[in-house]
């Protein structure tokens, strides 16, 4: 997720606040990481969709993913400051 991010805000010449916790991670992922002592942000993630989407549509995107059967969060924000590339709250080791 972190390396699309990057991606992203260089296309856009913004900067991102990546809500660490709010990211969606399998059993499976949080225990292979752990194991291997790696960051789960910092994987590839293969099969994940990544949509910057104005604040006023989240709400309802986030809904009709939810009803659609999908895993669907919001995981942060995009900002102005190209230099701003903040992560915040890594998420915890327990399983969701």
């Amino acid at each position: 997720i972190v390396g699309a991010l990057h991606e992203v805000a260089d296309a856009a010449g913004k900067g991102f606040v990546l809500e660490g916790h709010c990211v969606p991670v399998s059993k499976a992922a949080r225990d292979i990481c752990a194991h291997f002592r790696i960051d789960v942000l910092d994987l590839i993630s293969s099969g994940a969709l990544l949509l910057c989407v104005a604040p006023e549509h989240v709400a309802s995107l986030l809904s009709a993913y939810r009803n659609a059967g999908l895993v669907a969060a919001d995981i942060g924000v995009i900002v102005e400051d190209p230099n701003r590339r903040q992560i915040r709250d890594r998420p915890s080791e327990d399983p969701r």
